[in-house]
């Protein structure tokens, strides 16, 4: 019984302590008004042609650039 009693009360600590965690975090999310709100992210993400544009701007400046200084 002595060999088992540290583990006992380390795992029983951990276990008490992930679960008054997890209840506290839902509690949280219950009580924040944007816990169920939707966000439009659409704007924010950079698409692939987008960097394509960007990387074929870029380019006709540094032709244009060129061009000019010779």
């Amino acid at each position: 019984m002595t060999f088992y009693m540290p583990k006992l009360v380390l795992v029983s600590s951990l276990w008490l302590l992930v679960v008054s965690l997890s209840c506290w975090q839902e509690f949280m999310q219950l009580r924040d008004p944007t816990y169920d709100y939707q966000f439009d992210t659409g704007y924010a993400m950079v698409r692939s042609c987008d960097i394509q544009s960007l990387q074929l701007n870029r380019v006709r400046l540094l032709n244009m650039y060129l061009q000019k200084k010779s």
